[in-house]
């Protein structure tokens, strides 16, 4: 039985919460550039996570990218978010993503506000959980 790949495009913050979130349930495939990111979607990951800080903020660029490649078009999209930015910008954000095609945003900012940094890391870990393939 082979792990799920996943590609992780964001900084190394991003990355490392991830690798921390989902330890070795998963083969990782690392992107802090665009170019990285659009490399790995010829591996044909199992899951795109990216941070909207990714590559000076070109993670909408990566989904677009994601949902025009034949290899990626249904490949889940989560964005995920770590740092705090206005209620405005983050509203704008969301429903930007979710329109390109992203399954789910994730806000770990604000929920670690609101109900703590265990109860924000368990929330993506589960939107990941649902979205990967099972019994590969």
């Amino acid at each position: 039985m082979t792990k799920p790949k996943v590609l992780v495009a964001g900084t190394l913050p991003a990355i490392w919460t991830v690798q921390h979130l989902l330890g070795a349930e998963v083969d990782y495939l690392p992107a802090r550039s665009l170019n990285d990111a659009l490399r790995a979607l010829e591996a044909r990951p199992d899951m795109i996570l990216a941070n909207p800080r990714f590559d000076e903020s070109h993670m909408l660029e990566l989904l677009q990218a994601a949902r025009a490649h034949p290899a990626t078009r249904e490949t889940p999209f989560v964005c995920f978010r770590l740092a705090p930015m206005p209620a405005g910008w983050r509203r704008s954000l969301e429903a930007a993503v979710l329109a390109l095609g992203a399954i789910a945003f994730v806000d770990l900012s604000a929920l670690e506000r609101d109900r703590g940094r265990d109860a924000a890391e368990k929330e993506l870990r589960a939107v990941v959980l649902a979205h990967l393939p099972r019994d590969r």
